[in-house]
């Protein structure tokens, strides 16, 4: 009898991103944010 492949699920929970206690997404890229920020600073 053939033997049936069994696939892993990962939970939904797992590939969510890290959120802090506010609600608010974790910098991802955080040099790109400070180039952009600091251009934003200067500009003004």
């Amino acid at each position: 009898m053939a033997e049936t492949k069994r696939t892993t699920r990962v939970p939904k929970a797992a590939k969510t991103k890290p959120v802090d206690e506010y609600g608010h997404l974790q910098p991802q890229a955080p040099e790109l944010e400070e180039a952009v920020l600091g251009a934003l600073m200067i500009e003004k």
